[in-house]
């Protein structure tokens, strides 16, 4: 079993001149960063489903052997508490594809599930999803 450290996002502004250097431009920090760390926890996808071309660009990036783990949007986590993430038909135009974090490869290792106090995990919605259960 390997040990990853890491934290919660890359892109602080008030990391400038703690992490990095003075002067850096903020399309530089994940780049930077994977110089001193080797995995990052993608924070913002909770808030905001990034595209898949976003994706694909952390993909070609990241360097081999980085790991991203991305945190499952909020209507997935909170508003569907985990029930039918496609979503049905009507849902399609306005909800995220959850499969966009394959596009990483192996540079995404799961799905992080913030969920609210009162979801078991022990649920049968939960037996076929490679998801790390965090309260």
């Amino acid at each position: 079993m390997s040990t990853h450290i890491g934290t919660s996002g890359w892109g602080y502004a008030h990391w400038q001149d703690v992490l990095y250097p003075a002067g850096t431009p903020v399309y530089e920090r994940l780049s930077y960063y994977t110089q001193h760390f080797h995995t990052v926890e993608l924070n913002s996808s909770y808030y905001h489903w990034p595209k898949v071309s976003t994706f694909t660009s952390w993909r070609r990036h990241l360097p081999e052997g980085f790991v991203m783990s991305v945190k499952a949007p909020a209507w997935l986590t909170h508003a569907q508490r985990l029930y039918d993430p496609d979503g049905g038909e009507q849902a399609k135009s306005i909800q995220p594809d959850i499969s966009y974090p394959l596009l990483l490869n192996s540079r995404c290792t799961f799905l992080l599930a913030y969920l609210l106090y009162f979801i078991s995990i022990f649920s049968d919605h939960l037996n076929s999803r490679s998801v790390c259960i965090v309260y």
